[in-house]
């Protein structure tokens, strides 16, 4: 009996500590997927410097109404500080070859979270062929570059969801470069609901509206329009902000900050969807809701406002009936819940399991700029030979330029090659490094390398 009495006091003190490293085990893999999920904002000295202004990039006409009462819109002072450097705009060719352009924020060195909507065609039921990230943009300013997409992570629920039913819209994109590690990134948590007595002071207050307005609907909606609009600024502590790129402003950046609500009628264990009076327009999908500690805590997915409901254009004037309720015509984000959280935290790491579909970009690349100058009095004709950003060879040119004439071109190969000379034959900036036919005649080529940088230059003189 005692030799018994030993081996079970043994077996359960073994079978005790086994839990408890079990359990020590559990805690250490969440503690590091919590720190793994900080915000980076890097030392001046790893920084990355901004460009140039470049060219733009050929974008789509992609406005929808998605404002709700007066547009209370603002734009950044500078998208080349933390952490407007490290939120960006997609651009991205469709399998049917029509391009369309969503909104991102980097949450790793070499990851962006953005909708699921952004890289996945619902009606095609396939992935985007092609996307690029634009760090910093702001208009034709590409401050930091264009970055090709390498891996694409989103919900296998989302390609059967619905906006009103387990919306899985959320998703997390691989780059081609870790852009964050000298650019920063946000951190990400789960979702925090504002406090119960604030809800409930704005459901008082809602309901004194409608107590002071019973009779007349419309007025109700246009007050309690404005009040909930208004609450971000009320409440700055609760507040969430965003900033993307709607498709009226232009290819620059803009922001709201706003209080969110669940909507649990739209929402369920996997997935919560939340409400918010922040004014976007289409373009802006994918945005990152974050906190004033820079943790994202959910994404732009749709719009309920239309026309004919409680909408003002910038001016405050009446664009619509006000019909409704005042819920009715919202903004809806996707909430990183325990569940989503989980998910990018995987995705973040390049892991794949039963939840995730992974979409491996084969033809991802980088888009940089061939910067030619012309320093000769005389007028040179040129000629460049690279891929496009369709990973198509062309022969662009000839240009005829004159001195301080500076062209720049968007190529996506690692190299380029030129062919140039002037008016009068008597410079020629020609090579062996490749033969090809230009108007029925072959041409010897120079070839250049692209390096590291984003814009490569080669100036042409007559010393």
């Amino acid at each position: 009996m005692g030799h018994k009495k030993t081996s079970f006091t043994l077996t359960a003190a073994t079978v005790a500590l086994s839990l408890f490293s079990i359990a020590m085990t559990a805690q250490a893999q969440q503690e590091e997927l919590d720190e793994s999920a900080e915000p980076f904002i890097p030392s001046m000295s790893e920084g990355l410097d901004p460009l140039p202004p470049a060219q733009p990039l050929p974008d789509e006409n992609s406005s929808e109404f998605g404002v709700i009462g007066k547009d209370s819109r603002f734009r950044p002072g500078k998208t080349t500080v933390y952490p407007y450097r490290a939120i960006g705009q997609f651009t991205s060719e469709k399998y049917n070859g029509k391009w369309s352009s969503c909104s991102g924020a980097l949450i790793s060195p070499q990851h962006v979270i953005t909708a699921a909507h952004c890289v996945f065609d619902m009606d095609a039921k396939k992935f985007h062929k092609r996307m690029y990230f634009t760090p910093g943009r702001d208009g034709d300013y590409i401050p930091y570059g264009r970055y090709g997409v390498t891996d694409i992570y989103m919900p296998k629920d989302y390609p059967n969801s619905t906006m009103r039913r387990n919306n899985a819209d959320i998703a997390v994109v691989k780059l081609t470069e870790p852009v964050g590690e000298r650019l920063g990134y946000l951190g990400f948590g789960v979702y925090q609901p504002i406090p119960a007595d604030l809800k409930q002071e704005i459901a008082d207050q809602r309901q004194a509206l409608w107590s002071k307005n019973l009779g007349n609907y419309d007025n109700y909606v246009k007050e309690a329009t404005l009040y909930m609009e208004n609450l971000g600024r009320q409440y700055p502590n609760y507040a969430l902000q965003y900033f993307g790129y709607s498709g009226d402003t232009k290819n620059q950046v803009w922001g709201d900050s706003c209080l969110t609500y669940e909507i649990d009628r739209f929402s369920n264990e996997k997935y919560q969807q939340v409400g918010t009076y922040c004014d976007y327009q289409r373009g802006a999908s994918g945005s990152a809701y974050f906190d004033k500690g820079r943790y994202v805590r959910g994404v732009i997915s749709w719009t309920g406002g239309n026309r004919q409901s409680m909408v003002r254009d910038s001016s405050g004037k009446s664009s619509g009936n006000f019909v409704g309720d005042v819920e009715s015509v919202t903004n809806v984000a996707v909430a990183l819940n325990s569940n989503v959280k989980q998910m990018v935290s995987r995705w973040k790491r390049d892991q794949v399991d039963e939840q995730t579909y992974h979409k491996k970009l084969s033809s991802a690349n980088n888009l940089k700029q061939v910067e030619i100058s012309v320093g000769c009095h005389d007028r040179v004709w040129f000629i460049l030979r690279y891929k496009n950003s369709k990973n198509q060879w062309i022969n662009d040119g000839f240009y005829d330029t004159d001195k301080q004439s500076r062209v720049r071109r968007t190529v996506s190969s690692p190299y380029f090659y030129y062919y140039a000379v002037s008016h009068d034959r008597r410079r020629k900036w020609t090579g062996d490094d490749g033969f090809f036919k230009v108007f029925d005649k072959t041409l010897g080529f120079r070839k250049k390398q692209m390096g590291d940088g984003y814009v490569k230059k080669v100036n042409l003189t007559c010393n």
